[in-house]
């Protein structure tokens, strides 16, 4: 995971050099999946809505956009009553867009998103674990309209938990996922 982090900064330090187009969004999570998965077995909570900014660099070569980007999951919670473990993820990842200039003043595009996220949460989430990033990726559509551009996509983060007590250490796969519509504007 490492090399692909490094692989990224490499292709976004690039793009960023060529870059011609830059697009700023606020995106909106809806309730989605948070799923952990270890050798004792699997729980599947209900995430709560989110607000996630993130910003893009591309190269815009008509129909074709590609280019990196960053984006910051503002902490969120599973619905659980009384619970207090806030989670988020920071997402570092290429971008492709490809756009449908169909004549009209809305432009069909597609998007997706892969790259590496890191993993963030408060103590109550933790319980004394380490917690590691993993792969990120996000599909979906969208439109654009002058300067604005509207998405809906689907993003799935990975993540892995370590937990030792004393001399048992656990490994869990985290996996959330959920839809967000995103608001974006071009410059």
């Amino acid at each position: 995971m490492k090399k692909l982090f490094f692989l990224i900064m490499m292709i976004a330090f690039v793009v960023g050099t060529f870059a011609n187009t830059f697009q700023v969004n606020l995106g909106i999570d809806l309730p989605g999946s948070h799923d952990r998965e270890n050798a004792s077995g699997k729980t599947s909570w209900d995430t709560l809505m989110g607000v996630t900014p993130s910003f893009e660099i591309l190269m815009n070569s008509g129909v074709f956009m590609s280019g990196a980007g960053v984006e910051i999951q503002i902490p969120r919670r599973v619905d659980i009553d009384g619970s207090k473990s806030d989670f988020g993820f920071i997402p570092l990842y290429l971008a492709g867009r490809i756009q449908l200039p169909l004549g009209y003043q809305f432009v069909p595009e597609i998007a997706v998103n892969m790259g590496y996220n890191f993993m963030y949460a408060n103590d109550d989430y933790k319980n004394n674990s380490d917690l590691t990033g993993g792969f990120y990726w996000a599909l979906g559509g969208g439109v654009s309209h002058g300067k604005g551009v509207f998405q809906l996509l689907y993003k799935v983060n990975h993540a892995t938990e370590e937990k030792t007590t004393g001399s048992t250490t656990t490994n869990t796969d985290i996996t959330n996922s959920q839809f967000c519509f995103n608001m974006g504007y071009r410059f």
